[in-house]
């Protein structure tokens, strides 16, 4: 028999002899070295044995050897990679100096946006706080007007049932209908005067003797009197009314109507 078909024959009654898991170990690092030409391999279910020829143990040693050889080659390569790991190299420096490079320049556009956002914010406020006074400005003076026009109304009136009232000096002999309802005028006057004081608007009476005042008063007509100022009030035909004298800005409802010194 040759050397190749028995090396062959080795090689099949090995698979037949060994357990499966002995194929799927590694290699071994070290060669495996036979001490004889000829060695003897029993399987555990009793099988013939199988003689290893001296070609083979040289083919194991070589394969050993082999392995060996990449085992070294691969932790030659290994090393200049764990050492090129212990420090940072140039390039991740520049990718760092870059990357806070990005930040500040994120930094102060957030900066500046802030900044802007809080400019318009203080004009917003500040246009707010101007649309504000100029409205409550607006409000009062609608509310005053509404009041001024309400009281000349109310003064309008009054003057009606005034002059009614006085009527019973004009008649005699009233039956007690026209008495009673004589009366009810009487009662109403009143009540629109009560309602004068409530709301602060005071009659306007007027001094004799005091100069003419064209803003609180109105010339009904012109008399000779001596000893009075020329323009001076001389007589008071029938008072007038005005709103909030006391205030800044106080509004004739309706002027004194006066007579004057020629």
């Amino acid at each position: 028999m040759s050397s190749a078909m028995a090396a062959r024959s080795f090689g099949q009654a090995a698979k037949r002899a060994l357990p499966r898991t002995a194929f799927l170990q590694p290699p071994l690092s070290r060669p495996v070295i036979l001490p004889s030409s000829s060695h003897v391999l029993r399987s555990r279910a009793g099988a013939a044995p199988v003689t290893f020829s001296r070609s083979f143990a040289a083919d194991a040693q070589q394969g050993g050897s082999a392995s060996s050889t990449a085992g070294k080659e691969s932790e030659a390569k290994e090393q200049p990679t764990a050492a090129a790991t212990t420090g940072p190299s140039a390039e991740e420096e520049v990718q760092e100096e870059s990357a806070l490079d990005m930040l500040k320049k994120e930094l102060d556009e957030a900066e500046d946006k802030l900044k802007k956002e809080k400019h318009e914010l203080l004009l917003a406020l500040a246009e707010f706080e101007n649309n504000k006074k100029k409205n409550l400005t607006e409000r009062d003076g609608r509310r005053r007007n509404a009041m001024v026009n309400c009281a000349r109304k109310m003064v309008e009136v009054y003057s009606e049932f005034d002059a009614m009232a006085h009527s019973e000096d004009k008649v005699d002999g009233l039956s007690d209908a026209s008495k009673a309802l004589q009366e009810g005028i009487n009662l109403t006057r009143d009540l629109y005067r009560s309602t004068f004081e409530r709301f602060d608007i005071v009659a306007l009476q007027p001094e004799v003797g005091k100069p003419m005042n064209s803003n609180h008063h109105e010339k009904v007509e012109e008399v000779k009197s001596e000893g009075a100022a020329p323009h001076s009030i001389v007589e008071v035909v029938k008072p007038g009314w005005i709103l909030e004298p006391d205030s800044q800005k106080p509004v004739v409802i309706k002027k004194a109507q006066v007579k004057v010194a020629a």
